[in-house]
């Protein structure tokens, strides 16, 4: 765990630098994905009794965290910075940097932590219960399906962006005509699925931690009450929004 810590720590302040130095803090997205990969591969290298079932996992880690700091790069690099980002760049003003390092890099940290527990248990683990095998077959269909619906929704998400340069307008379409965000509901499948892959390793209650923390900030944190409050004042999100729902995808409501 303490390897863990320090590794999070050096690459929080790296991102800080780098943010910094482009002045843009959405950039801080980009590099979650990249970090649960780090932490992956850094424990993993050092368990000395290493089996298939570890790096399968991690295989499946980098694979979510490679294709989501992809696509943030292209979103975010050399793009104006993140609104929400934007706005705490206004209110902290004077002590922007130094908020900026607290709450947005180590908390950003903090939470990484937290929902890496998972991941550091899997990889430092020596054994794990063969009678919950089936237990890691299903945590890792969870985890791929979890990947493939928030990248299909990115994608949908991105093209529809290409044409409809107006800020003001969403996508409805695809997956999103069942989710608001299909994305955030594919996100916390992955961890859904992570966390049963660390039942057989022991220690579940604290793996499950992870799950809890992200399903709790993409429902009332930083994930969909952010994004949605700039929608506010758009009558034709309120309407789209009483007849689709929020997170967990499902037909939608008749007018």
């Amino acid at each position: 765990m303490a390897t863990s810590f320090a590794f999070i720590l050096a690459y929080m302040i790296f991102c800080y630098l780098v943010c910094i130095w482009q002045k843009n803090n959405g950039l801080v997205d980009v590099f979650w994905g990249l970090g649960f990969v780090g932490i992956a591969w850094l424990n993993y290298s050092l368990q000395k009794d290493k089996h298939a079932i570890q790096l399968a996992f991690n295989c499946l880690i980098t694979i979510w965290g490679l294709r989501l700091s992809l696509f943030l790069a292209m979103r975010n690099i050399g793009k104006e910075e993140d609104f929400r980002y934007a706005k705490w760049r206004k209110e902290w003003s004077k002590n922007f940097y130094l908020r900026t390092f607290l709450q947005v890099h180590l908390l950003q940290g903090f939470i990484m932590l937290l929902v890496a527990l998972p991941i550091i248990v899997i990889n430092q683990a020596p054994f794990f219960d063969h009678r919950l095998f089936f237990v890691i077959y299903m945590g890792m269909l969870f985890t791929l399906t979890g990947i493939v619906v928030e990248a299909i929704a990115d994608q949908q998400k991105r093209d529809f962006r290409k044409k409809e340069l107006n800020p003001n307008t969403f996508i409805e379409s695809g997956l999103w005509k069942f989710s608001r965000h299909p994305n955030y509901f594919g996100e916390v499948l992955v961890w859904i699925g992570v966390f049963f892959v660390a039942i057989p390793f022991g220690k579940w209650f604290i793996t499950i931690v992870s799950p809890i923390v992200i399903t709790f900030l993409i429902l009332k944190v930083s994930g969909i009450p952010m994004l949605e409050k700039k929608y506010d004042e758009n009558e034709k999100y309120q309407a789209y929004k009483k007849r689709t729902s929020a997170f967990v995808p499902k037909p939608q409501k008749k007018n």
